[in-house]
């Protein structure tokens, strides 16, 4: 994830794409609830549904569906 946040933060510079504070911080918060999650997984205390909720909702909903497209130009 930290890979992709990285990457994702340079593709969009070097194409001259300004990246918003914002976004930037939807980053780390990413990264944070994730670390979090592993923490979480290794201890044995992950519950399955907190894992699919960050998946489904978290990363695919909301950063993905609705931060990400404010990135690419209405057809």
């Amino acid at each position: 994830l930290s890979h992709h946040f990285t990457t994702e933060e340079k593709i969009l510079a070097n194409t001259g794409i300004p990246i918003s504070h914002e976004h930037q911080l939807m980053h780390s918060k990413l990264l944070a609830r994730a670390e979090e999650l592993v923490e979480r997984y290794r201890r044995g205390t992950l519950e399955m549904g907190d894992l699919f909720g960050f998946i489904a909702y978290d990363l695919a909903a909301t950063h993905i569906a609705k931060e990400a497209t404010m990135f690419v130009d209405p057809i």
